[in-house]
């Protein structure tokens, strides 16, 4: 058995978050223009936004995946298993002056987190409780709303060979 690596969870994990939101749609920008009730559909992104220097309402709603840090012994240990670290970062751009943004990036991560715990596997890794969640609220000069869930995963040890694969 060849274990998984940190990046291909990841990338499965961006596969199944698409699943997930596939359906969800939420406020969205146009340009600078900010319509309450524009359907948006929420975009996923492994790692970063393309240009993560540059905000922009055009990029939210947006899910961000990345490998979160790795416990370098605990990767690489050969007995029994090793952890590995997946952030879900959840961005909402809403300048609305009620701040529902909050309640949109919350909405999203809440859905996000009952189907991981409805089915903590993955690619032969098996997800660990608790799931650390925050959130960081925008504000009428920066209306980008956040929120964070940090995930362990608990995988297969790597199985040391001596033969080329």
């Amino acid at each position: 058995m060849i274990a998984i690596t940190p990046h291909a969870l990841r990338d499965a994990l961006v596969t199944r978050t698409r699943k997930v939101i596939a359906e969800m749609r939420l406020p969205g920008a146009v340009g600078d223009d900010v319509v309450r009730h524009y359907d948006r559909e929420i975009t996923v992104y492994a790692r970063d936004l393309p240009v993560p220097d540059k905000l922009d309402g055009d990029y939210f709603p947006c899910i961000i995946v990345s490998n979160g840090g790795v416990n370098q012994t605990d990767f690489y240990a050969t007995f029994p298993q090793r952890t590995i670290s997946i952030d879900f970062f959840f961005g909402i751009f809403d300048p609305d002056e009620d701040f529902p943004g909050m309640d949109d990036a919350m909405g999203i991560a809440e859905k996000l987190y009952q189907d991981l715990m409805a089915l903590p596997e993955e690619g032969g890794c098996t997800l660990t409780t608790p799931i650390s969640y925050q959130q960081i609220a925008g504000s009428e000069k920066n209306p980008y709303f956040y929120a964070l869930l940090t995930t362990k995963w608990l995988a297969p040890a790597m199985q040391i060979t001596s033969e080329l694969i």
